[in-house]
């Protein structure tokens, strides 16, 4: 009960400073730079039906001002399974509210920005409160090679929505609100690797950092979200283009 009370007490006025916010960017420039332009997979040598989810570097999480990036990577190899399904799976953008349900609530295509796709997505987090959230990335996508194919996806804006589904549902300034999330980007590596598809996806956030009074209690809960939301759009993306 302490620690209901305790996440009720602290939610509420959150706000995305310039420093937090550009803390998050520099960071982001610097895992893409590392990157570069087709990255290479983390587990090279997992097994048929193996299931792999770990933080990226030596913690899940690294401290910003007031905020918190959460840096997680998961993979799996699907036996039996086309690599070009998984990808045209992941680029099904109108089959989102069936293959990541019950999180995606709606999925809109935008016009293009720049030659980058762009997608709106509402979805809902459920973690002892439930955040109904529009979420706006744009998407880069390359097939670098005949086995290989990666996906770049970055958040532009991220609104908490009041009231989501009635006549006075209103979105919350980007960067204010309960503050579970502020940014998120995913890249993904797709190969074929004949018997199967090697899937790997790798989630960086930025979420609202916890005050030290109660970050005992609270701070578990905000931390395991992003590992599960990663593990389970993995699993939902492999099932869906096993169908």
């Amino acid at each position: 009960m302490f620690a209901l009370a305790a996440l009720a007490g602290c939610a509420y006025g959150a706000e995305l400073s310039q420093k937090t916010a550009q803390e998050f960017r520099g960071y982001i420039r610097r895992q893409e730079a590392a990157m570069g332009h087709s990255p290479q997979p983390r587990w090279k040598t997992l097994r048929a039906g193996e299931l792999m989810v770990a933080p990226w570097g030596a913690s899940p999480t690294v401290d910003v001002d007031d905020g918190l990036i959460h840096d997680w990577v998961a993979a799996y190899f699907a036996p039996g399974v086309k690599a070009d399904k998984v990808r045209d799976t992941l680029l099904s953008y109108d089959r989102y509210t069936a293959i990541y349900k019950p999180e995606v609530l709606k999925a809109e295509v935008l016009p293009p920005s720049g030659g980058r796709k762009r997608l709106l997505l509402r979805v809902v987090k459920k973690k002892v409160i439930t955040v109904v959230l529009d979420t706006e990335y744009e998407i880069e996508s390359s097939q670098v090679s005949p086995e290989v194919f990666v996906s770049r996806s970055r958040s532009t804006n991220v609104w908490e929505v009041e009231d989501a589904g009635e006549p006075s549902e209103e979105r919350k300034k980007p960067g204010t609100g309960y503050g579970f999330l502020w940014a998120l980007n995913s890249y993904w590596y797709i190969e074929d690797r004949g018997g199967g598809a090697y899937v790997e996806c790798r989630a960086v956030s930025l979420t609202r950092d916890i005050p030290a009074a109660v970050s005992w209690a609270v701070k578990p809960m905000i931390t395991s979200l992003p590992k599960e939301s990663l593990e389970k759009t993995l699993r939902d993306t492999v099932q869906a283009a096993s169908r």
